[in-house]
């Protein structure tokens, strides 16, 4: 959804909140489990920095937004908006 203006808010315990999902739980899962994978590689394995990008699907899955996915117009979440 390009032009989709409300997307984040602060509730007055100051946490901040997703109004808007685009992501469904299974690929929300997905990313969570890859980005953890990958950011284990900075750890064990090749010890490569690399493995730092993982942060990005960890925290998109976690969150339930991508900026990607709102820019295709893409929605697995399966509700609309």
């Amino acid at each position: 959804m390009i032009g989709h203006t409300q997307v984040l808010a602060i509730e007055p315990v100051g946490r901040i909140t997703v109004k808007f999902k685009n992501e469904g739980n299974i690929d929300r899962t997905l990313r969570i489990i890859v980005g953890a994978a990958l950011i284990s590689l900075v750890f064990v394995g090749p010890e490569t920095p690399w493995g730092w990008v993982g942060l990005l699907p960890l925290i998109t899955g976690v969150v339930g937004y991508c900026p990607a996915y709102s820019l295709l117009g893409i929605n697995t979440n399966g509700v609309k908006e």
